[in-house]
């Protein structure tokens, strides 16, 4: 079994008025500004990093999640 990733936080600045704005708006449309952050992350990482290297962090996963059994 693959373990999980570790996860390390990201922490943007934006100002604090929008912030609200967008986290109300989202609310009312059912959104969650989290999850949609993590999606336009994990966007940014299948643009940018090449597939080598996710080759390479995927079967290091993998070979974690095998030596913890």
């Amino acid at each position: 079994m693959a373990s999980k990733s570790q996860k390390d936080k990201l922490i943007i600045e934006f100002p604090e008025a929008k912030l609200h704005a967008l986290e109300f708006c989202m609310q009312e449309k059912g959104a969650d500004l989290s999850a949609a952050t993590n999606e336009f992350v994990q966007g940014l990482y299948e643009k940018y990093v090449p597939k080598l290297m996710k080759n390479f962090l995927d079967s290091r996963e993998t070979q974690q999640g095998g030596d913890e059994q």
